[in-house]
């Protein structure tokens, strides 16, 4: 597992860049997609949370646009389109939605163990494991939270090994 610190400047840009998107999602649609129960702009902000972690631990460039986003990818990890998956249960699992984003190649999870907008007691975002989108979608996978179908994988089933993306990369293309 990857543990990546955050600094309070990246906190706030988190919990501003989450709060706007969530304004202009829901200036589109009624509905909060999140297949946890969180509500509100905390999915979006510790989600762009996740995002800036894996950008700041692999120095890539995070994806700071506030548009909606539905059907897009987070960014680019060895040539990978990503799509994090961010929650604050330390057990949490990496969910994927009933429908697949055809966008989108992997799935990485990530852990920003912060509640109730707590955020400075716990700097420390981890970077669990990612899973390619055909092991994620696989009927084995098919749960239910209470809020509909969805795809679900336990953080030990998720590959820890990123380096093993660029080798793949390489070898399959």
């Amino acid at each position: 597992m990857i543990r990546v610190r955050m600094a309070d400047y990246e906190i706030e840009l988190a919990k501003q860049i989450g709060l706007k998107r969530q304004e202009e999602n829901r200036k589109l649609t009624k509905e909060n997609v999140s297949l946890y129960a969180e509500n509100g702009p905390f999915a979006d902000q510790i989600g762009m949370l996740g995002e800036l972690a894996i950008a700041k631990h692999f120095n890539v460039c995070p994806d700071l646009d506030v548009v909606c986003r539905r059907g897009s990818w987070d960014g680019l990890l060895y040539g990978w389109r990503y799509d994090a998956k961010t929650t604050h249960y330390k057990t949490g699992r990496l969910l994927g939605p009933d429908k697949k984003n055809p966008d989108v190649e992997i799935y990485i999870l990530c852990i920003a163990p912060v509640k109730d907008f707590e955020w400075k007691k716990n700097k420390t975002v981890s970077i669990v494991g990612w899973s390619h989108e055909f092991e994620l979608y696989n009927e084995k996978n098919v749960g239910d939270l209470g809020r509909g179908k969805h795809f679900e994988m336990d953080q030990d089933e998720l590959e820890k090994d990123f380096q093993r993306l660029d080798y793949l990369r390489n070898t399959i293309y």
